[in-house]
């Protein structure tokens, strides 16, 4: 009985453990006020108090109640608000955040509400502009059969011209995000044709999305003008809202175009929408906005936007960002300062860094971005400069290495572009970063996936914060004639062994995203992050086959306790067959909490009887407001 009660415990805790985080007294920064004093209101996002997993990590049913959970804690805490003064920007479906134009008893409100963990300004963030495909080798690319045919590129920027003669045919999908109401029917959102075509406020501006989407994609041979992957379709989404005046604009032209972090989160979460029904290969974003010289600073202020990126990267598509064309050698923009994204610098002719990029010791890529040409819309083209120039060389880069090989995961083709790219010195700071060469790439994705091992480990998540009960858990299959992923993974932390998760359970969604790829592809286990002390750790899993392959997959996270220290000292399961568990609901000590319930109250139900068709799968978390163990099923009432 004990083993089929573990076995449920896999599928059950990365959701039971969702809802549980700590409140912060301090959650609005100062500034925040005195913008809410000044203007009326202050445009916020908010971190509700709940940790919630990648969705690609998830199973669909996990899927359904994590978006259900988020969804009933954005209404609670629109109900707590009530009449402070306050409207909601964007409700997102997909991750823990909430955003807001609020006033200033609203962000008194949010400092006091426990399910609020965190508030940032809603920050906004300029284009960053000031072909050379032989230099990057995307030709070569071309010759030997690859050009990102079959894939899309997302492009989140000023709209893109599909009209355009270097475009024509190739926007698949179109969208629009603006809190300025500057989509084109004047609204603040908008989906399908027509909806992101380029704005028109900005001369200068609103020609940066169709340049951009000209680099990565573009095609117009009879002008020798040919993007990286110009094979490729774009995922065209405009992102921006017309600003005015010195504050604003800073120098640039005026009105300009300027985007607010909320549409951009909402750009990435539409992406994240749009996979099942394209194959996106990566997202560009070839903007900026505050400079970061660490990736913690940047992912802590970020929040909200890694969160949707991380999202992406569970179900294998990058997110490539411009570093920033500020010239400093020692700290990158937001958001391409965040963790898990590709940042981006830029190179000229001569393979030397330009002086306007940004450059830090964790910059992952360059390319060139000095004197490019691509289109602009209304058929005319531009010559232009910067790190949104380099981005969409990378992003292209993403498409053909897709093409190549399907089942390659974003780390390995980021592996490729960084291990065959040109290293290039910087001398303002010392850092070697290589610009990509994709014919080199392109060769060393396909040696790889001539056999070897294909993994990810999902949970938990790199930067993010584990506590209570919850999963390890992963897939890996290997592409080796007659191999196979052995039936255990070693899983170390802090480098010393720890305990060993079963390998390998059914991953459809893995199948479906990766050709060549068995069904049983799933690792997991239960792992109690109670017993390490609280801080940064790294957990590492080895991965082996039986053809004798390896592969180490790490993540880094830090680890929080939450509810009494007895409950992770004295933790025990029960055998509960036959038992009657009604009294699971909060339960005063975890083994009053049991496992294998035929039927339970369940706290998402209304505390109503439920009827498990899986019944083992249940779990129990600490719930803080109430100071007691509350009940977890993905049961549904009869």
């Amino acid at each position: 009985m004990r083993s089929a009660l573990v076995v449920g415990w896999l599928a059950a805790w990365t959701i039971a453990f969702s809802g549980v985080a700590s409140a912060n007294p301090k959650a609005v920064p100062a500034s925040l006020h005195r913008i809410a004093e000044a203007n009326g209101e202050a445009r916020v996002i908010v971190r509700l108090a709940q940790i919630a997993a990648p969705e690609g990590a998830l199973t669909a049913s996990q899927r359904r109640h994590q978006r259900e959970v988020i969804a009933a804690t954005q209404r609670s805490l629109v109900s707590d608000l009530s009449g402070t003064g306050f409207r909601v920007t964007h409700a997102y479906s997909t991750i823990p955040y909430l955003a807001l134009a609020v006033s200033s008893s609203g962000l008194d409100a949010l400092e006091r509400l426990s399910n609020v963990v965190g508030v940032e300004e809603d920050r906004v963030f300029h284009p960053i502009l000031g072909y050379d495909i032989s230099l990057v080798q995307a030709d070569q690319a071309w010759a030997a059969g690859s050009d990102g045919s079959g894939w899309d590129v997302a492009i989140l920027d000023t709209g893109v011209d599909g009209t355009h003669p270097m475009l024509a045919g190739k926007v698949v999908s179109e969208s629009c995000f603006s809190a300025g109401n500057n989509c084109p029917d004047g609204s603040s959102s908008d989906l399908g044709p027509g909806s992101a075509v380029p704005c028109t406020y900005a001369s200068s501006g609103c020609g940066h999305g169709t340049f951009v989407a000209g680099i990565a994609a573009g095609n117009w041979p009879s002008q020798g003008l040919e993007g990286v992957a110009k094979g490729a379709g774009i995922v065209a989404i405009q992102i921006f809202s017309r600003f005015t005046g010195a504050s604003a604009c800073s120098g640039q032209e005026d009105p300009c175009a300027l985007a607010y972090g909320s549409d951009i989160i909402a750009g990435l979460e539409r992406v994240f929408v749009l996979a099942p029904s394209f194959k996106i290969a990566a997202v560009n974003l070839s903007l900026g906005g505050q400079e970061f010289s660490t990736q913690s600073a940047c992912d802590t202020a970020n929040s909200a936007t890694k969160a949707a990126i991380d999202n992406l990267l569970s179900v294998g598509i990058a997110t490539v960002i411009a570093s920033g064309n500020d010239g400093d050698a020692s700290a990158l923009e937001e958001p391409g300062c965040i963790s898990s994204a590709i940042s981006v610098g830029s190179t000229n002719a001569s393979d030397q860094i330009s002086s306007f990029s940004n450059s830090a010791s964790f910059l992952s890529l360059l390319a060139p971005g000095e004197n490019i040409t691509s289109a602009f819309p209304g058929g005319q083209v531009a010559i232009g400069s910067g790190t949104s120039a380099a981005t969409p060389h990378v992003t292209g880069a993403f498409a053909i290495l897709r093409e190549k090989m399907p089942s390659a995961s974003v780390t390995a083709i980021t592996n490729a572009l960084e291990s065959t790219g040109l290293p290039i010195h910087d001398a303002r700071n010392g850092v070697v970063t290589p610009r990509i060469r994709v014919s080199p790439a392109l060769a060393a994705i396909a040696s790889a996936g001539s056999g070897g091992i294909t993994a990810q480990l999902e949970t938990p998540v790199n930067g993010g914060i584990a506590s209570g009960i919850s999963n390890v858990q992963g897939w890996a299959f290997t592409t080796t004639p007659g191999a196979s992923i052995e039936t255990l993974v070693q899983i170390l932390i802090d480098g010393a062994p720890s305990i060993h998760v079963p390998c390998c359970s059914d991953r459809a969604d893995v199948q479906q995203r990766f050709s060549g790829a068995p069904l049983t592809t799933g690792f997991a286990g239960v792992f109690n992050w109670g017993l390490l002390t609280p801080g940064t750790h790294t957990l590492s899993a080895l991965v082996q086959s039986t053809a004798g392959e390896s592969k180490t997959l790490s993540t880094t996270f830090t680890s929080v306790r939450v509810g009494p220290a007895s409950f992770y000292s004295n933790l025990q399961w029960a055998d509960a067959s036959g038992k009657d568990c009604t009294t699971v609901n909060n339960a005063s000590t975890p083994n009053e909490a049991l496992l294998s319930c035929t039927n339970l109250l369940s706290t998402e139900n209304g505390g109503g009887q439920v009827s498990c068709a899986t019944p083992d799968r249940v779990g129990f978390f600490w719930d803080s407001p109430s100071q007691s163990f509350r009940a977890y099923t993905d049961c549904v009432a009869p």
